[in-house]
């Protein structure tokens, strides 16, 4: 190992090596701050057409690797010059106490120039450890790591969400990252890939295998210390269905009977997915006392807000303000007045595709809110 240098890794398609994504990213990571003589960059090759050239790609680069440091980067990433000197830098200021690695911010251009700037909250709400088994914890190019604590994590395995699962080995490991509030790359794409995240009302099947598979093998005191209440099982049994495996989910929250008002939201949640409309009306009538309703209303009052400001919504916008009014009206969260609203889109012959867009938003923050909500009763 050599002190001080930085590897960075590259696996890039063989028919794109000499595309302008990949002739951009290399540039960004030869006008680095850092000295040019510690920063290696090892491009490796591979045949997208080969069940798991990539991830032979990746473990090849990373056995080649001789840095103190490692970085896996994607095509069409291009870094701010200061990069790689501020997260060294943060590592090199926190002493024997600092983190295994760093990690910044990164904003996604999609192919219409739109730019979206990201963050670390969901990270700050729930922890890096709940945080990576939801989504991938940071965009690629941004996690800078020791290259000893990637010798003792292992190889890349041969998924298709390679990097990711290795995010989740760390976190599962309680590592520690440094996480620097600083938007130091854009990803340049040609669909912002946060579309995919939001999940559908109705699932179609389960989103990812190797995420069932973890699951799976996780205890609800691996996510956080067991209280002797409900919580940590009901933050499981909504990563699960975070995944779309409702029947584990099911599984869960079914075991808390009627007793527990936050497993009667997570079971309504479950059953208007399914969709048992008039099955999760009951589950949600049994749920009206929960405290987490009041912060799913306002995570679900900002989602409006940004959709009314939105003129492509047309007149959906209608809908969300509709919504919006009845939300100030009750000053609560209304779980049956959200499962009309899907009965009635789910019955219509011709979908509005805006109306779905509208309601799987809506669904989203409803079901990250409640997921936080459960944390924070788990961890207090």
């Amino acid at each position: 190992m050599d002190q001080d240098k930085v590897s960075v890794l590259l696996a890039v398609p063989a028919d794109d090596l000499e595309t302008s994504s990949v002739r951009e990213t290399m540039q960004s990571i030869a006008s680095q701050s850092y000295p040019a003589s510690l920063v290696e960059t090892l491009q490796v090759q591979y045949m997208p057409n080969i069940p798991g050239g990539r991830t032979a790609a990746l473990n090849a680069a990373r056995d080649q690797a001789k840095g103190e440091f490692l970085v896996h980067t994607e095509q069409g990433v291009t870094w701010d010059p200061s990069k790689i000197e501020k997260q060294v830098l943060r590592l090199r200021e926190g002493g024997e106490g600092a983190g295994v690695g760093s990690a910044h911010r990164v904003s996604v251009r999609d192919a219409s120039g739109r730019l979206k700037q990201t963050n670390f909250d969901l990270i700050h709400r729930v922890g890096l450890r709940v945080s990576s088994l939801l989504l991938a914890p940071w965009k690629p190019g941004a996690l800078l790591i020791r290259s000893d604590t990637m010798a003792d994590l292992g190889a890349y395995r041969h998924i298709d969400q390679a990097v990711w699962e290795y995010d989740i080995r760390l976190a599962s490991k309680g590592l520690s990252v440094e996480l620097l509030d600083e938007d130091l790359a854009v990803w340049n794409v040609d669909m912002d890939p946060a579309g995919s995240l939001v999940r559908e009302l109705v699932p179609s099947g389960m989103r990812e295998s190797f995420l069932k598979r973890l699951l799976d093998q996780t205890a609800p005191g691996d996510l956080v210390a067991e209280g002797g209440n409900e919580f940590p099982a009901l933050l499981l049994a909504g990563l699960h269905l975070f995944n779309d495996d409702l029947e584990t989910s099911h599984t869960i929250s079914q075991s808390f009977g009627r007793e527990s008002v936050a497993a009667n939201f997570w079971h309504g949640v479950i059953h208007r997915r399914e969709p048992d409309f008039g099955n999760a009306r009951g589950w949600f009538e049994r749920a009206r006392s929960w405290e987490g309703l009041l912060q799913i209303r306002d995570a679900v009052q900002e989602v409006l807000e940004r959709v009314l400001l939105r003129p492509e919504y047309g007149q959906t916008r209608d809908l969300a303000f509709s919504l919006k009014q009845h939300l100030d009206s009750e000053g609560i969260w209304d779980s049956g007045y959200f499962v009309d609203m899907c009965e009635r889109f789910s019955e219509a012959g011709v979908p509005d595709e805006m109306e779905e867009t509208l309601l799987r938003a809506v669904q989203e923050a409803e079901m990250v809110a409640a997921l936080e909500s459960t944390y924070r009763c788990a961890v207090n």
